[in-house]
């Protein structure tokens, strides 16, 4: 094999330069087949029009790029997710990229299917467009396109800011006004025991927040400097500031636990999970020598052993393991706290293919259907599964079919023939349907046999002409799927 590593640096980069070529066509190739997705799936404004007058219910149409671009089948991004391995918002947010750039930056959708520009660098600027109006995006697209395939793209994103302005400065006014109003308070989640905050103010609160810290942090105590610092490593300022700051960080969450002067602020519930082996439950010391990590539902992980500390003041309550198949079935729709509980722990992100919405913010669907009147005992762990409003109106409206094999475990059928299995675990894709071949299609190239080891061949970077084949096949009319 040490025949076939490059030697030589021109080696080398050509065949990074290759490499990236070959990366090129293939963005190219899924763009243009997400395009094509969105063409077969897609209705006219009128059709839309039409069909909100006649009230048909079932499955809807949709305008999910920006104005100007087409309406699409609600139920698009979903198989598209399922077959990109990404979840349904992410695909959702590619299908509304790929047709803003299309039908909103036909300059640089050119660009980008000649290979002048990347795909991210035209993503970037329909995202930044995306309020404008047809005509006002237009107008970027033609300066953004030219200046892409000679800038990068940091500097033509320093200028979009006054381009766009100068397209629509009415929206521009707008949202001016809009971030000069803005108030937010953002807590990130835990890194090493930590967390980070930040956040926009009025000059009123900020001023009053500043005054709060500074007078609650004055009736703390000094505070010690972390383990192996020692104080003459650093200056009297160092110090001071080191102090000062820890202070105002611990009256920052004194102040959240109890403000000054009035009630205490409402308890909420976080769902702590550690596993049963954890090292720190069977040291002798804490768990300070050794230590496992516990999961802080919808903030992060800890360690086990800073439990203690974090929990201390807190009412504990301790579950143990739930098994959903131990529950009783009901008869009743809607499932009792516990059973829901069992079956999100069960499946903590939505049930459908590469699904990444916590189950907790899903609602528990019936795999087969609830019948009223039907036979008893309908709801049960093993009929029940967590599905966003889009998976579920999927089952309900667009020809995806679902069954659960095994309690927690989904076998899924998209409308277009893919089967997926969907469990705790993740997501596997079992089958992909067969397709007749349109007229004009060309099998792809065959495949030649390695040359001998010591041929001059290998020396030769790869190249990417097989893509061209692809991009080929992408132009001729849709497939028909067989069945």
């Amino acid at each position: 094999m040490t025949e076939m590593v490059p030697t030589k640096l021109v080696e080398a980069l050509e065949g990074a330069r290759h490499a990236r070529a070959a990366r090129r066509s293939a963005e190219i190739a899924e763009v243009v087949a997400v395009a094509r997705a969105a063409e077969v799936c897609g209705v006219s404004p009128e059709d839309v029009t039409e069909a909100m007058t006649d009230q048909i219910i079932g499955e809807r149409m949709i305008q999910a790029g920006a104005e100007g671009t087409p309406y699409v089948s609600e139920f698009l991004a979903l198989e598209l997710g399922a077959v990109l391995e990404a979840s349904p918002e992410a695909a959702f947010d590619q299908l509304a990229t790929v047709l803003n750039v299309q039908h909103r930056h036909p300059v640089l959708w050119e660009a980008f299917l000649t290979g002048r520009i990347r795909w991210g660098h035209a993503a970037r600027v329909a995202s930044e467009c995306r309020m404008l109006t047809v005509e006002a995006a237009a107008e970027v697209d033609r300066k953004c396109a030219h200046s892409l395939a000679q800038w990068p793209i940091s500097r033509v994103m320093y200028h979009l800011k006054a381009w766009i302005i100068a397209a629509d400065p009415a929206l521009a006014a707008k949202k001016k006004i809009l971030a000069e109003s803005k108030r937010q308070v953002e807590i990130s989640q835990f890194t090493n025991a930590e967390c980070q905050v930040w956040g926009r103010l009025s000059a009123q609160d900020g001023v009053a927040l500043d005054h709060a810290l500074d007078q609650i942090a004055a009736t703390l105590p000094a505070q010690s400097l972390p383990e192996g610092l020692a104080p003459h490593e650093l200056t009297s300022h160092e110090r001071a500031s080191f102090d000062r700051n820890m202070r105002r960080s611990k009256a920052l969450g004194m102040l959240a636990r109890r403000a000054v002067g009035q009630e205490e602020l409402p308890q909420a519930q976080v769902i702590v999970r550690i596993n049963a082996d954890d090292p720190a439950l069977h040291t002798h010391d804490g768990g300070i020598s050794a230590s496992g990590a516990a999961h802080v539902q919808g903030w992060g992980e800890l360690l086990t052993s800073v439990l203690p500390e974090f929990l201390a003041g807190s009412k504990v309550t301790v579950r143990p393991v739930l098994v959903p198949s131990e529950l009783p079935a009901a008869d009743q729709h809607d499932p009792s706290a516990l059973m829901r509980l069992a079956v999100c722990e069960r499946n903590p992100v939505e049930a459908f293919p590469y699904g990444t919405r916590r189950s907790s913010a899903c609602q528990l669907d019936h795999t087969d259907r609830f019948v009223t009147p039907g036979p008893p005992g309908q709801t049960h762990a093993g009929n029940l599964g967590p599905l966003g409003v889009a998976a579920h109106r999927s089952k309900t409206h667009g020809d995806f079919h679902a069954c659960q094999p095994s309690a927690g475990w989904f076998h899924w059928f998209t409308r277009a023939g893919y089967e997926f299995l969907v469990g705790p675990s993740g997501t596997q894709l079992l089958s992909t349907p067969s397709v007749t071949r349109p007229p004009g299609w060309t099998e792809p190239p065959e495949r030649a046999p390695d040359p001998p080891p010591d041929d001059p061949a290998w020396d030769i970077p790869p190249r990417p002409e097989a893509l061209a084949w692809t991009l080929h096949v992408l132009t001729l009319p849709p497939f028909a799927a067989a069945g």
